[in-house]
């Protein structure tokens, strides 16, 4: 099987998957014409015509070739560090998972210098913290 077809296939999937989850977001009656589910929706799309296109045009490159960078001890691991993370987003603090997140990750990619390992996950969990929250008024997990 060529790589393209493979992929292309679970990007058409994907978008499937995220047009159908966006036509259940909740739009009040006095909204406009671009509701909540307007970009989700848009964006559905435009993922879904390149899964299509792959699959119709499809490369050369075979699947074993293609998966070979991405089915590697580092990559599987970074994997299954967000897919934790993921899970329990609604459990942890915000800023304790992003903090968490991102010093694993950065050792995980051969970050060894402490200061960096000390500065960059605090900088990044504040940083991120104080624009969801007060810059997009968005309410995150927050123990305190």
């Amino acid at each position: 099987m060529r790589a393209d077809r493979a992929i292309g296939a679970a990007i058409l999937l994907f978008a499937l998957a995220t047009f159908y989850f966006a036509t259940h977001i909740d739009v009040l009656a006095t909204s406009g014409a671009i509701t909540p589910r307007s970009l989700p929706m848009a964006l559905a799309i435009v993922i879904g015509a390149g899964g299509l296109f792959l699959l119709i045009r499809p490369g050369s490159l075979a699947l074993r070739a293609a998966l070979a960078p991405i089915v590697n001890r580092h990559a599987l691991a970074f994997m299954a560090l967000l897919l934790i993370y993921g899970l329990s987003f609604r459990h942890v603090d915000f800023r304790l998972g992003v903090w968490l997140f991102m010093l694993l990750s950065m050792a995980l990619l051969g970050e060894r210098r402490p200061t960096m390992l000390a500065i960059v996950p605090i900088a990044v969990a504040a940083s991120v913290f104080l624009i969801f929250r007060y810059g997009f008024t968005v309410l995150v997990p927050a123990w305190i």
